[in-house]
């Protein structure tokens, strides 16, 4: 079996592969799979320091119309409260809920970071934003020092593949 990331249910395994096979008849053009986990960045097709997977082993995952979003590169470990759920999710979800996100952008090398211009800010935060909230939260807050390695990958391919047409951001709960 080909794997370079796989989830642990209950009683199986679902690789990164198997997943892209699952979600390949999907019609959608505006999907966000989130994979929080440790070693996680393969389901993005992402490996490390946001440089992509090598083609003979990408999940297939990742399509014009999908965010892949990864917690943890393939190659670090993520982390979880027992009695919260998965760090990452969390600052994700925060900057999203609480329209914390809106204006942060990938920044210098992917690292994330709030724009300070009113430009960027539009009142609303976006799947790309809370991403971006989210990792730069994990290596600027003092609380999060130890998770600092954790080096969430994204793989955004909304609304299409290709650096000049990905430029418009997935606001959930929008047409």
């Amino acid at each position: 079996m080909r794997s370079s990331s796989i989830i642990f249910l209950w009683d199986d395994i679902i690789s990164d592969s198997e997943l892209g096979d699952i979600l390949k008849p999907l019609e959608s053009k505006k999907v966000c799979v989130i994979v929080d986990a440790c070693y996680a960045g393969g389901f993005a097709d992402k490996s490390i320091f946001d440089l992509p997977t090598a083609l003979l082993l990408r999940s297939g995952i990742p399509k014009p119309g999908r965010i892949v979003i990864a917690g943890a590169s393939k190659f670090r470990k993520g982390y979880a409260s027992t009695t919260e759920g998965p760090l990452f999710s969390l600052l994700w979800f925060e900057g999203l809920v609480d329209e914390k996100a809106d204006g942060y952008k990938s920044g210098l090398l992917d690292l994330g970071r709030l724009m300070r211009l009113r430009f960027f800010k539009n009142g609303e935060s976006s799947v790309e934003e809370a991403f971006y909230y989210a990792k730069y939260t994990l290596r600027h807050d003092d609380a999060y020092n130890e998770y600092q390695k954790m080096q969430p990958q994204i793989n955004d391919q909304y609304p299409r593949r290709g650096l000049l047409l990905s430029h418009k951001e997935m606001v959930l709960g929008q047409d």
